[in-house]
C-alpha cells in the first residue's frame, strides 16, 4: 500500500499500490468514455449505466415528486432501487401517485420506498421549506443540533413549515439493507450534500482509511450552491473533500433546468467495469 498526500489536504489519503493505480485509474476513464442521462428533462441523471447490472446495490435519497430516474434504471437494468425520502411536499405526492392506476404494474417488486431522511447520525431531522421554492425542503435540525443549512440558504426559510421525520446515516442506511458496498448512490438532499461530505472527512471517531469511508462506486449528486451564500467555494470544498474520500469526477454540468448535477467514482469498489 502507498500513502498518497492530497493536494487539497493536510489528511493522509491511503490509496492503492502503483499497478492497482494504473487499473483504478484505467477503470474510470472507461467509465468516463461510456455515460448515459436516463430519466426526465427535470429528474434525470448522468452515470455510467454500463457499471450496473441486475443485482447492484443502488439507493436513491432524495425523490422529491420525480422517480423517473429510478423507474428507468429498473427497467434498463433490472435492479432493485432502494429509495429515500420523508418530506410533507414528497409524502403528499407518494400517496397520490398510489392511487394511479399505473402505479402497482410501472413500480412493481423492485422500487423500495423507505420513508428516512439522510442525516450525518442516527435519530429525529427537522426539515422546513425554504423561501421561494415550493418543493423543497432544507435541514433545520439533527436532533436538537442546527445544520446551519437554513443560515446559509439565500431567502431562508418560511414560517410554520417544519416538519420532523427519522433520519438515518450513510452507514446505518447499508446495515438496514444489508449493503457492505454500494454501487451506485444518489444524493438530491437540497444543501445538506456539504455538511454530508464535510463530516466523512473530520469525523475522528472513524478510523478507516478515507477511501473507505464512503465505500460506493458511482456517487451521483445535485449541488445547491446556488442557494448558498458561500456560492461555488461551498461546491468547491466539496469537490476537494470527495478527492480525499477516494472519489474522481466524471461528468458535472448545469443544466437548462437549474440542476448542478456531478457524476463521481471511487472505482475500488466497482464490481462490474472490464478494462482491456
Amino acid at each position: 500500500w502507498a500513502e498518497i498526500q492530497s493536494p487539497s489536504s493536510s489528511a493522509t489519503v491511503i490509496g492503492a499500490g502503483w499497478s492497482e493505480q494504473v487499473q483504478l485509474l484505467a477503470s474510470t476513464e472507461a467509465a468516463r468514455a461510456n455515460l448515459s442521462r436516463i430519466g426526465s428533462d427535470s429528474g434525470g441523471w448522468t452515470l455510467f449505466l454500463l457499471g450496473l447490472q441486475h443485482n447492484s446495490a443502488v439507493v436513491s435519497i432524495g425523490l422529491g415528486g420525480d422517480i423517473s430516474w429510478d423507474l428507468t434504471l429498473i427497467e434498463r437494468v433490472g435492479c432493485a432501487v432502494h429509495g429515500f425520502d420523508n418530506t410533507p411536499f414528497h409524502n403528499r405526492w407518494w400517496q397520490r401517485q398510489r392511487r394511479e392506476p399505473w402505479f402497482t404494474t410501472t413500480v412493481g417488486q423492485l422500487f423500495h420506498r423507505h420513508a428516512y431522511l439522510l442525516g450525518t447520525t442516527d435519530g429525529p431531522i427537522t426539515v422546513a421549506a425554504p423561501g421561494g421554492l415550493i418543493m423543497s425542503y432544507v435541514t433545520v435540525l439533527e436532533g436538537t443540533e442546527p445544520t446551519g443549512i437554513a443560515a446559509k440558504w439565500q431567502g431562508g426559510v418560511r414560517n410554520h413549515t417544519t416538519y420532523t421525520a427519522p433520519g438515518l446515516s450513510i452507514s446505518s442506511i447499508m446495515r438496514m439493507l444489508g449493503f457492505v458496498r454500494l454501487d451506485l448512490l444518489k444524493l438530491d438532499v437540497e444543501g445538506a450534500e456539504f455538511r454530508i461530505i464535510e463530516r466523512l472527512v473530520n469525523d475522528r471517531t472513524d478510523h478507516r482509511p478515507y477511501a473507505w469511508r464512503l465505500p460506493v462506486c458511482q456517487l451521483l449528486l445535485e449541488f445547491h450552491s446556488r442557494y448558498n451564500t458561500n456560492g461555488l467555494s461551498a461546491k468547491a470544498e466539496a469537490f476537494s473533500d470527495l478527492q480525499v474520500l477516494g472519489f474522481t469526477l466524471l461528468y458535472s454540468a448545469r443544466l437548462k433546468s437549474g440542476s448542478d448535477d456531478a457524476c463521481f467514482m471511487n472505482a475500488r469498489f466497482c464490481s462490474n467495469i472490464l478494462v482491456g
